[in-house]
């Protein structure tokens, strides 16, 4: 297989996931003034024992800064027509740095009525571990600040699709048994998807989750991929500029069960420490 060929399967890796993890995004704002917001972060919707979370980093709700917060939810599978901002309400569920993980759950009501185009991912395709095989494809949808605008009572934001790999022969993570990183080479990247040219700067993309797309370890053992089979691996908290890297999580030092369980018993901000 010649590098071209290569490059026509991630590409046709990162449309097909596209297609499968975009009804499950939100992007994470912050009010400026009345009926006046701007991006801070990016998200997922997750089911947990049939209740709803949006899940995203603690360091994204620290943006907030006493603003008030909006998840944003589809009413509407058509592209243009914007999304209903639904408030972020305590409880919080926050695990601290390394793991940087946040959960909020959404309101059942909101969730009914204001999100018909929104899907939660199933809790059972979150990976026990981190532990995709050698040289495997990840992949996220993040929302950029460069991708974004604030308008009057809206603001219009389209993720971005992206499909890449863990790094070879570069420094370790500051925290290796937490953390991982994959390759973000902006100078490099002539595609991201549908119509998507060129690579936005990372910032907005925290809160992303990763998913371990499975193709590689399903195409060594003679099996045909699909994007059912993906996982989440991660979730995005920080871009290292300089090497051009972006770091996440590992999902299992994430937390998001015990945050889960511990939304659900709680009426307070929850405050833990890192898993």
């Amino acid at each position: 297989m010649n590098m071209e060929e290569w490059n026509d399967i991630v590409k046709g890796v990162a449309r097909s996931m596209a297609n499968e993890v975009s009804r499950y995004l939100t992007p994470i704002s912050a009010e400026e003034e009345e009926n006046w917001g701007v991006l801070v972060g990016s998200g997922a919707y997750v089911e947990y024992k049939d209740n709803v979370f949006a899940v995203t980093n603690a360091h994204v709700l620290s943006e907030l800064k006493g603003r008030r917060g909006g998840l944003h939810l589809k009413n509407s599978t058509i592209d243009d027509e914007p999304a209903s901002v639904v408030g972020i309400n305590k409880p919080f569920g926050i695990l601290t740095s390394p793991s940087d993980s946040a959960a909020v759950r959404v309101s059942p009501s909101a969730w009914k009525n204001e999100g018909k185009a929104s899907s939660a991912i199933p809790y059972e395709r979150f990976a026990n571990r981190d532990e995709p095989v050698d040289r495997e494809l990840l992949f996220f949808i993040g929302f950029s600040d460069e991708r974004s605008k604030s308008l009057y009572g809206m603001l219009m934001t389209k993720g971005t699709p992206y499909t890449s790999q863990e790094p070879e022969g570069v420094a370790a993570p500051d925290y290796p048994d937490h953390e991982f990183h994959i390759l973000y080479p902006t100078g490099l990247i002539e595609d991201l998807g549908d119509e998507q040219k060129g690579a936005p700067l990372p910032p907005g993309f925290s809160g992303s989750l990763v998913w371990n797309t499975r193709y590689v370890e399903i195409m060594q053992q003679g099996g045909t991929w699909s994007p059912d089979d993906a996982v989440v691996t991660g979730i995005l908290k920080r871009w290292i500029e300089k090497e051009e890297l972006l770091t996440a999580t590992k999902i299992e030092k994430a937390g998001f069960r015990g945050l889960f369980e511990a939304v659900l018993g709680d009426n307070n901000v929850i405050h833990a420490t890192s898993a």
